[in-house]
C-alpha cells in the first residue's frame, strides 16, 4: 500500500471475499486513507476495520449498496471503536 498510515495496517483493508481470484483494490483511495488515519489520531484509541474494500462479489453478498459502489472503488470503510 503506498498510503503511508500510522495506525492501520494495509490489510485491515483488503476485501474479505477470500477468493484468489478476487479482483477488489489493494490499497485505499489516498484522500481517505489520510482521513481514516487522522480520525484515528484525532480520536486517541483504536478503529477497528469492519469493512473496508470489496469485490462486487463480497459487496452484493454483505447486502452493499450497488454494484461499483464505493467500497468497490475503495473509497468508503466502515469503522468502529
Amino acid at each position: 500500500m503506498s498510503n503511508v498510515m500510522r495506525y492501520f495496517e494495509p490489510n485491515e483493508f483488503y476485501c474479505k471475499c477470500g477468493r484468489p481470484e478476487c479482483p477488489a483494490p489493494k490499497e485505499l483511495d489516498s484522500t481517505l486513507a489520510a482521513n481514516v488515519d487522522n480520525l484515528r489520531s484525532l480520536i486517541g484509541r483504536a478503529l477497528i476495520v469492519d469493512s473496508g474494500i470489496r469485490c462486487d462479489f463480497w459487496n452484493a453478498k454483505v447486502g452493499g449498496d450497488t454494484k461499483g459502489g464505493a467500497h468497490v472503488r475503495a473509497m468508503a470503510v466502515d469503522l468502529r471503536a
